[in-house]
């Protein structure tokens, strides 16, 4: 039998355990005593500084960017709030400066169908104090009388100076007192990520001066306009509605950047061939690009460009492999009376080359006419089925303003001969 002794006195394992539990202890409690000196401080140098109760704000708090808790002490935001603020007071100043600088138009042309008349509405920009206005092209081009309407509710009829199709531009003036120019900034300054202000009249006359809030979502977008013709766009997603167009895109100093001009908010179509939607979508001419079309207008009242006369439809490789065809563009038809016309170009032909210069899935018809003048002479290949082979013609190139004249004409025809009212 193995009997074991129990010795009371502690072992030199048991006296290090001890004492290293104490300094353990110890090091707690002086950083516990630390913390609560460290709080107090605080608490008083608040207190001292701005002597609040918990139940108010404190003005200075909010003003730094930082808020009060329930023992006076400050939790910081990082700036946050304060930038919000900034932000805020941006907006509302753009609002009181930009507003009384955009006006609603108010547009009413005859029916065609002759059966009373047709209003559309939209937006415009007072660009100078003599009553010179910039808005869109389809805001007034079909408009035999033109009404601008001030924020302050004053209205006045307006006069068309001139407009362009292309770019989808027009310029239109109103004689009164005391018009207020918008500030015209930079619009190639501007960078992806920053705020955008909206200003214009959706829906019409009674929602005018109505301020929308977002930001820059990308610069040099190509967009196709109403008339097909390319452009440089400023997207936003500021929202713009119908009536926002030829209203202003301006930057948190107030100064205009774009014109709005459209919102799109179909972006496909799915396998059974429903609009696929979307919003924040908005599109703003740059304004960079819109003064010197401005400028022109004023001065000529219109902008000469190039014109040949027939619509088409583009061939890509892919077509011509499908239909063992050439690549080019295919005329669909051909206005009477225009260059094309008269060069002997034909409904069906198939234009595979201008001036040298192949037609191709990334060159068509727009590309190449921006290189070339009113007036001058162009070298055309033609393909045509009934001959087989490719022909060349020679087209002198018109002014688009002369197929504005062609479209009145016939107009007048179909009217009886009588004039379109108001012009």
């Amino acid at each position: 039998m193995n009997d074991y002794y129990y010795d009371p006195r502690p072992s030199h394992s048991r006296k290090w355990l001890v004492l290293s539990l104490v300094i353990v202890l110890l090091i707690i409690g002086g950083l516990v005593v630390a913390v609560a000196i460290e709080h107090q401080n605080n608490d008083g140098g608040s207190q001292a500084a701005a002597p609040t109760t918990s139940a108010q704000a404190s003005p200075s708090a909010s003003a730094s960017g930082g808020t009060q808790n329930t023992s006076g002490g400050e939790v910081a935001l990082g700036g946050s709030l304060k930038e919000m603020q900034e932000n805020e007071d941006a907006v509302v100043q753009v609002a009181e400066n930009l507003t009384p600088s955009v006006v609603s138009i108010v547009g009413t042309s005859a029916s065609s169908m002759g059966s009373g008349t047709s209003v559309s509405s939209g937006s415009g920009i007072i660009i100078s104090e003599e009553g010179y206005i910039l808005t869109n092209n389809h805001v007034v081009e079909d408009a035999q009388v033109i009404k601008v309407v001030l924020l302050d509710g004053t209205e006045a009829e307006a006069k068309l100076v001139g407009r362009d199709e292309a770019t989808d531009l027009a310029v239109i003036k109103v004689d009164l007192p005391n018009l207020v120019a918008a500030p015209l900034g930079d619009s190639d300054a501007i960078k992806t990520g920053q705020m955008a202000i909206a200003v214009g009249s959706p829906l019409g006359t009674q929602l005018s001066g109505t301020v929308t809030v977002g930001y820059i979502s990308a610069k040099d977008r190509t967009i196709t306009n109403e008339a097909g013709r390319k452009m440089n766009m400023i997207q936003t997603d500021a929202a713009i509605n119908p009536g926002n167009s030829g209203g202003a895109l301006a930057n948190l100093k107030g100064e205009v950047i774009g014109i709005n001009t459209s919102k799109n908010t179909t972006i496909g179509y799915d396998e059974y061939g429903n609009a696929i939607s979307a919003e924040g979508l908005g599109f703003a001419i740059p304004i960079n690009d819109a003064i010197p079309v401005a400028q022109q207008l004023i001065a000529n009242g219109s902008i000469p460009r190039p014109w040949v006369g027939f619509t088409y439809t583009q061939f890509t490789e892919q077509d011509a492999k499908s239909y063992n065809i050439p690549v080019g563009l295919f005329v669909r038809s051909v206005v009477a009376g225009s260059p094309a016309d008269k060069a002997g170009i034909q409904q069906g032909d198939l234009v595979t080359e201008v001036n040298g210069t192949p037609i191709s899935d990334d060159v068509d018809m727009q590309d190449i006419l921006s290189g070339v003048n009113v007036g001058q002479t162009i070298k055309m290949k033609i393909y045509r089925e009934q001959l087989n082979r490719e022909i060349e013609v020679e087209v002198t190139l018109g002014d688009y303003t002369d197929y504005e004249k062609i479209q009145e004409q016939q107009t007048q025809q179909q009217q009886g001969g009588q004039q379109p009212w108001g012009r």
